[in-house]
């Protein structure tokens, strides 16, 4: 009985932190830095690879519900390629994709946090 009490006191102490800050919602800005590469496998001599500095910048909101429990949608414009060369060739690829992660999480107390994270990807210009 007394470990019951215990358990359920400890459950009830980590979730009034998250039901206390339930219902906040947020709407953002956000943008930062790519670096992507391309690996080629060549059988001859002479290939280099080099690595693409893009962006990328969107919006978010988010939504903080009772229990702990959060989503957060974002859309996100990102670009991405590589570079190689080969002899006195310089080729370059350039994607353009727009990423639709959707964070769903569930907050327990303070030091444990679950995330599920589907994010649905859209190529809309190669170069």
């Amino acid at each position: 009985m007394k470990s019951k009490i215990i358990t359920l006191s400890l459950f009830l102490s980590l979730a009034i932190v998250p039901a206390a800050r339930a219902g906040s919602n947020n709407f953002g800005v956000k943008g930062g830095m790519n670096v992507a590469g391309q690996s080629v496998k060549y059988n001859g001599d002479g290939v280099k690879t080099s690595s693409y500095t893009g962006f990328h910048a969107g919006i978010f909101y988010k939504i903080d519900l009772p229990l702990g429990l959060g989503v957060q949608a974002e859309a996100l414009y990102s670009r991405k390629g590589s570079f190689y060369t080969s002899g006195n060739d310089k080729i370059g690829n350039r994607f353009d994709y727009l990423d639709i992660p959707v964070y769903l999480r569930w907050t327990l107390g303070l030091l444990l946090s679950l995330t599920l994270v589907p994010v649905p990807i859209l190529l809309f210009r190669s170069t």
